[in-house]
């Protein structure tokens, strides 16, 4: 039991870092440095780890819960809360750019190389 309260500890603190970085990242993509958003990539890997974890020692352990790891679960279902509903805003965002990039990426590979004739005709090679 122990166990899972050290886990829940570590969710809680791995959650608490997750929101802290997210509030660096910009919805923009071209303002965020790089480095920023693998160190964010990498601190919601972490969390998983830790999840996953915690899933194996719960199925393993099973139940009861005791009133430290109830309180802890609870504090993690608000945060959890929070924390989907701003990651699934940023990944609108981001989606939303990445989808304008690749609309202006087919766009422009529509055109193949264009002929033009000494006589000055153009046609229009789109594929």
């Amino acid at each position: 039991m122990a166990e899972r309260i050290d886990l829940l500890k570590q969710l809680v603190q791995q959650t608490r870092a997750i929101e802290s970085h997210l509030d660096r990242i910009k919805p923009n993509l071209e303002e965020n440095d790089p480095a920023l958003v693998e160190a964010f990539q990498k601190q919601v890997e972490q969390r998983a780890e830790i999840l996953a974890r915690f899933d194996r020692l719960v199925k393993d352990e099973g139940l009861p819960w005791s009133k430290e790891e109830i309180n802890f679960l609870k504090k993690l279902e608000k945060m959890e809360k929070k924390l989907q509903e701003e990651m699934n805003s940023l990944y609108a965002a981001f989606r939303h750019q990445i989808n304008k990039l690749e609309q202006g990426k087919q766009a422009s590979q529509k055109y193949g190389q264009a002929h033009v004739y000494s006589e000055g005709a153009f046609f229009d090679q789109r594929q």
